[in-house]
């Protein structure tokens, strides 16, 4: 493994705009290790270097670990995907949907005077009438964003007023079903960034009778070796948790302790296990989950999942054809690239991975045999349309891949 010049060129060109504070990138192809890259700092103030073993924020790649989770229950046969949530969770059993589709485009207006902070436009909202559910909300729906939960301002507006009124997991399920659906169950799609999954994380805890930081630790994060993959730590690790800056042109400024979707979220903070944001974890640990999922569901001879179980989560989950943006559909808690020439990303064909909204991200590109893990830790980067990782995912193409 050689140090490559355009990976370590790109890492310092956003460092030194004051794009990132730091970042930690592994790269393998063909299972094995090709690349690994670390610079700038998870401590500015403390001059603490970023590396793979500092411990993130892991925000929405939360995700695709519950579905992980979720997809283990499946096998052991303590669940089924296409149950209805209500299965669980009888309080979802009488939804009610929207009786048209109002997006966030609609619900936020440009303000000339501030453009920077949209104007909320609440008038759509009052247009909008309630049906009963055409059917019910299943964990299929949930697990590909398909639900209608927690997908558009309709429920987006109530649910962000009301959350903190609902401090703990169980607490939190009743109100998530008395929102309404933004539509109606499998007929659109979008993403559901902190609803869908936090229900989720609740069904893991009924059927498996554990609590969720429990049962991911036991089940996911120590038999894979992920020391620092859970939504508590022990409390001296918390002193490698990275600072969280938000990227200015005139520096990197600390937002730790004042950044709201964080606190929200924070088991160490709140004690609410989010399934939708709240794990931590180092870029090493997540790397381990990415290569159990390359090698179809065993890492180092550890299984966790069947390779047809795999599979399945990398290929599209809908119950009809729902693409999130064009040229790319949801799996089972993650994005599947279909159609690259039309997602325009540098990555192959059927490409399947997620990313957080502090610059965590991660991919699996079977035709190139690329897999891709990196940590950042800068609160508006952009989540899944970060340009960094976009240009990392170029970075790499041209690097260690044929011909884009």
């Amino acid at each position: 493994m050689t140090e490559n010049h355009a990976i370590r060129s790109l890492f310092n060109q956003y460092m030194d705009c004051h794009r990132i504070a730091g970042a930690s990138l592994i790269v393998r192809k063909h299972g094995e290790l090709i690349c690994e890259m670390n610079g700038g700092f998870a401590d500015i103030e403390h001059q603490i270097p970023f590396d793979t073993h500092t411990v993130l924020r892991l925000a929405s790649m939360t995700k695709p670990v519950i579905a992980i989770a979720v997809m283990m229950l499946a096998e052991q046969g303590k669940l089924s995907i296409e149950d209805p949530v209500a299965k669980y969770l009888p309080a979802f059993a009488h939804m009610k949907a929207a009786d048209h589709l109002v997006g966030f485009t609609e619900y936020y207006e440009a303000d000339p005077q501030n453009p920077a902070m949209p104007k909320v436009n609440s008038a759509v909202l009052q247009k909008i009438a309630l049906k009963d559910a055409s059917r019910p909300v299943t964990l299929r729906d949930m697990l590909s964003h398909s639900s209608g939960m927690g997908q558009g301002p309709l429920s987006m507006e109530r649910y962000e007023k009301e959350k903190l009124s609902a401090p703990t997991l169980q607490e939190r399920m009743d109100l998530i079903a008395s929102l309404p659906l933004d539509f109606q169950p499998g007929t659109w799609t979008g993403y559901s960034a902190a609803v869908a999954f936090d229900v989720l994380g609740r069904v893991i805890e009924l059927v498996s009778g554990m609590n969720l930081n429990r049962f991911i630790v036991e089940k996911i994060s120590k038999p894979l070796g992920c020391a620092d993959l859970a939504f508590l730590l022990p409390e001296e690790r918390y002193k490698s948790l990275a600072r969280l800056y938000e990227a200015d042109p005139d520096g990197m400024r600390d937002v730790s302790d004042t950044e709201p979707s964080w606190q929200c979220v924070s088991a160490h903070e709140n004690g609410y296990f989010s399934g939708s944001a709240g794990l931590l974890g180092t870029v090493a640990d997540y790397d381990r989950i990415v290569q159990m999922l390359y090698h179809g569901g065993e890492c180092e001879g550890i299984r966790l999942l069947r390779k047809e179980t795999v599979a399945t989560m990398a290929r599209e989950a809908s119950v009809t054809h729902l693409e999130m943006c064009p040229g790319t559909v949801w799996g089972i808690g993650m994005a599947v690239v279909e159609a690259p020439e039309k997602s325009h990303r540098a990555v192959g064909k059927n490409t399947f991975g997620w990313s957080g909204a502090y610059g965590t991200h991660f991919y699996i590109d079977p035709e190139n045999d690329i897999t891709v893990t990196l940590g950042v830790n800068c609160s508006n980067i952009g989540g899944a349309d970060s340009v960094f990782s976009r240009d990392i995912e170029k970075a790499v193409m041209q690097e260690f891949c044929e011909a884009v």
